[in-house]
């Protein structure tokens, strides 16, 4: 047994000495010539060392290496789960504590609050005034357009507001175009009919109305995405500038910044001092100055489309993580 041993430790003997001089000549950062004496130097230092390694217990060795082995595996793979823990509980936050609320919160502003108001009084402003058939027209004409099938796939004809048209005339606050969506705009309500509150009396109707529409639905709204963001802003998952240009159709964001230079919480930024402003116009509105309607600051309606941008990025990571999501429900069911 012994002579099987020694032989095998023979065999090994030239490829190891290789070995261990080609390591240390690395280490020392040796060049060919220099490597040629270095093996000259060191031969009797190697062989010195291929002795010693005759005498060693290869059984022990190799359970040694196994063991070695195995605790590495171990160390790697508790790693490994302590990073995908992580993860999760990131993912998780993201989803419960910032992106699913604020896409919550700006649905209640659009269909509950804005929504609401448009189709409350289209009949009195878009339908009854002879001056607005134009755009009266056009929103028909795009309505239509959706029953046929257009390019506008993810719109189909309205059904449960008091008047049809009151939606796609809507849209013209949050669309360019019914596929290009904006980052910005300077109303919250259609032209026509912001034109209309601006100019009216303040203590018509449709005044009174607006005032309570704002003081009662849409500022409670904006108030609450604001606290959202506020409180759990840091958890937002950017958004590449590649896929903000694809998104808006623009290089930038409107404001002499490109998406590649933006900050990744621009929107979320802006849509905080975009509350603030509106606090500051109630001020004003509580000290009998009616003259402005709505802020000097721009509407960020891009915000809902950036906001399902980032839920779609956190869902696909957590889809693949436990095989669910919030927004993709699990991965076996259709």
């Amino acid at each position: 047994m012994t002579t099987k041993i020694t032989d095998h430790c023979g065999q090994i003997t030239s490829l190891t000495r290789v070995i261990i001089l080609v390591i240390l000549a690395i280490l020392l950062g040796c060049n060919y010539r220099q490597f040629t004496n270095f093996t000259i130097l060191t031969s009797s230092l190697s062989s010195s060392i291929l002795q010693q390694m005759q005498t060693w217990d290869f059984g022990n060795a190799i359970a040694a290496l196994v063991a070695v082995g195995g605790y590495m595996a171990e160390h790697l793979f508790s790693r490994k789960q302590a990073q995908m823990e992580k993860q999760m509980e990131r993912v998780e936050a993201q989803s419960h504590q910032l992106l699913v609320p604020v896409t919550m919160q700006l649905h209640r502003l659009w269909h509950g609050c804005i929504m609401n108001f448009i189709d409350k009084h289209c009949e009195d402003v878009l339908l009854k005034k002879d001056e607005y058939k134009e755009t009266l027209i056009k929103c028909t004409n795009n309505m239509e357009r959706w029953g046929e099938g257009s390019d506008a796939f993810h719109l189909e004809l309205p059904t449960r507001y008091r008047h049809a048209v009151s939606f796609p005339w809507a849209l013209e606050v949050m669309h360019e175009d019914y596929n290009i969506m904006r980052v910005t705009h300077p109303r919250e309500l259609p032209l026509i009919l912001h034109d209309e509150i601006l100019k009216c009396d303040r203590n018509s109707t449709l005044w009174k109305s607006y005032e309570a529409f704002i003081r009662y639905s849409y500022l409670p709204a904006i108030e609450r995405i604001g606290e959202i963001i506020d409180e759990h802003g840091h958890l937002m998952e950017p958004v590449p500038a590649a896929r903000m240009k694809e998104i808006f159709k623009t290089e930038g964001n409107g404001y002499g910044i490109k998406w590649s230079h933006a900050p990744r919480m621009w929107f979320y930024s802006h849509m905080l001092a975009y509350v603030d402003s509106w606090k500051e116009l109630l001020s004003k509105w509580d000290d009998g100055s009616y003259e402005e309607i709505r802020p000097s600051i721009d509407f960020p309606v891009g915000l809902l489309r950036f906001n399902i941008e980032m839920q779609q990025i956190v869902a696909k990571v957590e889809q693949n993580l436990i095989g669910t999501s919030q927004l993709y429900g699990h991965a076996n069911r259709v």
